[in-house]
């Protein structure tokens, strides 16, 4: 595919709108600001449209022309070089094609994985010479990298070498992103670490950690202090990494930047240090002393007493010392609530009530706000202790309440069914139209360009034609929400997955977005990027799945009927189904489909009406059809979700 040019200088991106830019060692962002070319920028911005275009509508001879004059305006620059590497060998002039590749190579082209991966040299792929440049790629990076670690560190167990170490040298190059979604990055692949590291691979656990540390440093470089917790924790589980793979200096670096940023009490992380076997590897080193001695004397202050002035002391200096709380800054309060939130979130989607209200309750004590007290509500409630979750529901109004519409908040928010019943339910509903009113109309949904993530399986061969999983996220949700909801069972089926987003977000940087109501428009945005997908990955097209959850699925069951002929199955979980017309269900292409319908029976009543009226009309189609009903389920995913996922895209996968 056609790679994209500088971050910000050159705005436009080639081929989908989510591939990153490339840092290329040595060479960085294009300016196009020289003092003699202040009328160069629409040039090359207007070559990029141009060669975009030409590469979606398979003219490759234009694109060839196009991507000839844009290495003509950037001589050294590697990227107009690989882009007529692509277009040479789209049109089978493979001479000519490996010659530019090298050419790219030699200017500093290092993206091994993407080049290895990349479908317009599929009828390379084969080839000894296309996996030698490949492998050239990968060795030399792994020379830069060792290069590195032996300029900074010497053999043995050298007290100083740890610090010689630069901590950064290995981290990947991240995408850029917004603080919040590198936070949810950075937790997915935290997950995925601990799910690798149990499985004994330690080399792909380490690559998993490294790439974890590197979206906390891209939060820290966005909001400072205030990411030093999630930055110490990825720092000590690199640690952990290095010390299985028997790597102590490496590993001692880690444990040490993890010591020094103090994102965790010192008492909590010598706990923790003392227990872990992880770095049992590393505990007869003496430089593990030195960690241990530097933790104790920092958790020494926890007692209060020495740090009490001499004038002070007395009554107060001799009585118990406060809640830890009062010992954070508000840097690490925030921190420590930005763990809390999604580890209460996980512990309740398995069904684990009273550990998330735990969570919520500590986050709580570090700030009372409306937000944390809102969660503790929920988490209550989960508990069926009503009279505790209405305390702090009602104080969350009391703080302020929450963004957005609250009415809408508190009526759709499954964690709360219990209080229904209860008298004071209506109270809180009236808080919140009080609320709702006092704040005047909902900000409105601001339009946002369609974007869209794809996600590989692991030991993904490139050669073999794959199935294609499209995932449409909920009201509110994002491409990531269902990257992470579905990335495990389509990697269990083997397929790619593709997860699009919505085109309204609610609020500039809220990272919520939907789908809206025009259905036209998402249909043609989802199905120019599975056309997209294709071009680029091999996809066995009668293997191609639509999923979705909530709005999510009721778009995946529309676009089903609208291109009956696109998809072999349809997955929606919890989805309102509203036919644009009975009459779809007259296509043929119907009757090779595979529907799988998800819900809960405590769900809204419509919904679920919806849904045996949508497996009446399917079957009546002749489509093959599953009804899957989760007891005392409301609308969400059910509990073993991945389990559930797994199942669904296994029965409508052939």
């Amino acid at each position: 595919m056609c790679i994209r040019f500088a971050k910000r200088a050159l705005p436009l991106t080639f081929a989908m709108a989510l591939i990153a830019p490339i840092g290329i060692p040595g060479v960085g962002s294009i300016s196009l600001r020289s003092a003699s070319a202040d009328d160069e920028k629409p040039t090359v911005n207007s070559l990029a449209r141009d060669l975009r275009k030409a590469h979606r509508d398979a003219d490759y001879k234009k694109g060839l022309e196009i991507a000839t004059r844009l290495h003509d305006l950037l001589p050294d620059d590697p990227r107009p070089m690989y882009n007529m590497a692509c277009m040479h060998a789209l049109l089978g002039d493979k001479g000519s094609a490996y010659s530019w590749l090298e050419r790219a190579v030699e200017a500093g082209y290092d993206d091994a994985s993407r080049l290895a991966n990349d479908a317009d040299f599929k009828h390379l792929w084969g080839e000894s010479r296309f996996r030698a440049i490949v492998r050239r790629i990968r060795e030399s990076a792994a020379q830069r990298v060792g290069d590195k670690a032996s300029a900074t560190s010497k053999p043995g167990p050298n007290p100083s070498a740890a610090a010689k170490i630069d901590v950064l040298a290995d981290l990947p190059k991240v995408p850029s992103l917004s603080p919040a979604e590198h936070a949810e990055k950075q937790q997915q692949l935290t997950r995925e670490l601990l799910r690798v590291a149990g499985s004994g691979d330690h080399k792909k656990a380490l690559a998993i950690a490294l790439e974890a540390l590197a979206h906390a440093r891209a939060i820290q470089d966005s909001v400072g202090d205030r990411a030093k917790s999630a930055v110490s924790l990825c720092h000590y589980n690199v640690a952990c990494m290095y010390s299985l793979l028997k790597d102590a200096d490496h590993a001692f670096a880690h444990l040490d930047a993890a010591v020094t940023l103090g994102g965790w009490s010192p008492g909590e992380l010598l706990e923790q240090v003392t227990e872990d076997s992880d770095l049992d590897n590393i505990r007869k080193d003496a430089r593990f002393e030195e960690v241990l001695r530097r933790l104790k004397a920092a958790d020494k202050p926890a007692s209060r007493r020495d740090s009490v002035p001499e004038r002070d002391q007395g009554k107060d200096a001799t009585q118990a010392p406060a809640a830890g709380p009062s010992f954070m800054t508000e840097e690490q309060k925030t921190a420590r609530i930005e763990e809390l939130t999604p580890a209460l979130i996980q512990a309740a989607e398995k069904g684990d009530y009273e550990k998330a209200l735990q969570y919520a309750l500590e986050a709580v004590e570090l700030a009372d706000d409306a937000l944390t007290n809102y969660n503790a509500a929920c988490m209550y409630a989960l508990n069926k202790k009503k009279d505790k979750s209405f305390e702090h529901l009602f104080r969350s109004f009391e703080k302020g309440g929450l963004r957005g519409d609250p009415v809408t908040q508190l009526t759709r928010d499954t964690d709360l069914n219990s209080l229904h019943d209860d008298p004071r339910w209506e109270k809180a509903l009236s808080l919140a139209r009080k609320q709702r009113d006092d704040r005047g109309a909902v900000q409105k949904d601001r339009e946002v360009p369609f974007k869209y993530e794809v996600t590989l399986p692991p030991d993904h061969d490139p050669l073999k034609p794959a199935a294609l999983v499209i995932a449409m996220h909920h009201f509110h949700g994002s491409r990531l929400t269902a990257r992470d909801r579905w990335a495990e069972p389509a990697a269990a089926v083997g397929a790619i997955l593709m997860t699009p987003q919505g085109t309204l977000e609610a609020g500039e940087d809220s990272g919520m977005f939907q789908w809206g109501n025009d259905i036209s428009a998402v249909d043609r945005n989802i199905m120019g990027a599975i056309d997209e997908v294709m071009d680029h990955h091999k996809i066995d097209p009668d293997r191609v799945v639509i999923a979705g959850f909530s709005q999510g699925g009721s778009m995946a069951l529309a676009l089903a009927l609208r291109n009956p002929d696109a998809f072999r199955g349809v997955v929606p979980v919890a989805a309102m189904f509203r036919p644009e017309s009975e009459s779809a269900f007259a296509d043929e292409e119907i009757k090779r489909m595979h529907v799988y319908l998800m819900f809960g029976t405590e769900d809204n009543s419509q919904l679920i009406a919806s849904n045996r009226k949508a497996a009446d009309l399917f079957r009546g189609a002749g489509a093959t059809v599953e009804v899957v009903e989760f007891e005392g389920l409301g609308h969400g995913f059910p509990r073993s979700a991945t389990a559930e996922l797994t199942k669904a895209l296994k029965a409508v996968l052939p």
